[in-house]
């Protein structure tokens, strides 16, 4: 697995090393967000380019728009300048070619599939039947630290079953950040804590782990205040600064485990806390890709779970927290059907005692982890 991570990671920066940036002669490029709906001739015009340079933008931009050459909302993509018209034909030349190499490495991270049995086995000679042997009652998972590494199964309600659990951030990128206690806080230290919490509860009903993002030190805390470190890594291997390397490295380790693993039951989880104005108080809500059908779903358990919850425990205060579509590069590039949720605003005080109560981790990880088990015995049925 290390040794796929590390050919992927050294192939980006391959391809990278491919498309020249600019240079001290070469005027700096402007950037553009796009608004909702637009199109790549539409951004192009209202920045004031001809939209006749429409394959030089997908040449300066390509590993961040979708596979069909389309905008995703909140990306700052490149324009054209001068220079770049004036070599438009050598850079879109490089970047066809960085591109087929991308395919490629791609072809070659993932496993061959498996050559089908054409010879009929022959016939084995019974053998007495052996004693089925009994399941453990306990696990050991040394991420959760010495407090919680101990899991007691409770059932096997979710047997069959294999998550990828993801935290926000991490590494040199620690997120969102505030400041609690009078001390520093950001988000990649709570959304981990939960996405432990959370992986321990689906383990304590037999459901396959995956912990994608990792920090051998933390394990699961009780403090209100969790230290900012740096310490993450992506199963072992070193988190890249660049925002599209690294949610690049993300997907390909749940796609090359899912591949070895695909059958049956499988989704991914991304677990974010998020950041707006101090005023805004937000509760709990959740993406899906707009094409997954089982995303969807998924995202919408969860959502009448958190609703349902809300209901007993605070029944005067309701609940807002809502399901949307999102063109997210993870929930987009990522094989299994898979959600992001955002369980917070880490700038607003009332929030904050929603992440920094160990309680309240605990509880959200609970019943994210409910909503997921009714999810699974949807699926089972069906």
């Amino acid at each position: 697995m290390k040794n796929i991570i590390r050919h992927t990671i050294a192939t980006i920066l391959l391809i990278t090393a491919l498309i020249p940036p600019a240079t001290a002669q070469q005027k700096a490029r402007k950037t553009a967000e796009p608004v909702a709906g637009e199109r790549i001739g539409q951004l192009l015009e209202r920045n004031g380019i001809d939209t006749k340079n429409q394959k030089l933008f997908i040449a300066l931009n390509w590993q961040i728009l979708t596979k069909d050459d389309g905008l995703m909302m909140g990306y700052k993509y490149s324009l054209p300048n001068a220079d770049d018209i004036a070599n438009a034909d050598a850079i879109i030349k490089k970047a066809t070619e960085a591109r087929q190499a991308a395919a490629k490495s791609k072809e070659q991270t993932t496993p061959p599939p498996s050559a089908p049995k054409t010879d009929q086995p022959q016939k084995a000679k019974e053998k007495p039947k052996e004693k089925p042997k009994e399941k453990p009652k306990e696990v050991i998972e040394p991420l959760f630290g010495k407090t919680y590494e101990k899991v007691a199964i409770a059932d096997s309600k979710l047997e069959g079953a294999t998550y990828y659990l993801v935290s926000g951030h991490g590494g040199p990128d620690p997120g969102a950040m505030s400041t609690y206690a009078g001390q520093t806080v950001s988000e990649d230290e709570y959304a981990y804590d939960v996405i432990l919490r959370l992986a321990r509860q689906l383990m304590r009903h037999r459901a396959t782990v995956h912990v994608i993002i990792q920090d051998p030190d933390d394990g699961i805390r009780d403090d209100a205040v969790l230290p900012c470190d740096d310490h993450e890594t992506c199963m072992g291997a070193t988190i890249p600064l660049d925002q599209i390397q690294r949610l690049r490295q993300r997907s390909d380790s749940i796609n090359a485990l899912y591949a070895k693993e695909r059958k049956g039951y499988c989704r991914s989880v991304f677990i974010h806390v998020d950041s707006r104005s101090k005023d805004t108080r937000i509760d709990i809500f959740f993406y899906h890709y707009m094409k997954s059908v089982l995303g969807e779903r998924l995202a919408k358990g969860l959502q009448a779970k958190m609703a349902q919850k809300y209901a007993k425990h605070q029944p005067n205060r309701g609940f807002s927290g809502e399901v949307k579509e999102r063109d997210l590069f993870v929930l987009r590039e990522t094989n299994p059907a898979g959600v992001f949720i955002e369980i917070g605003n880490i700038q607003n005080n009332m929030d904050m005692v929603r992440l920094v109560k160990s309680s309240n981790r605990e509880a959200m990880a609970r019943w994210i982890a409910e909503a997921l088990i009714e999810d699974y015995a949807k699926s089972t049925k069906q």
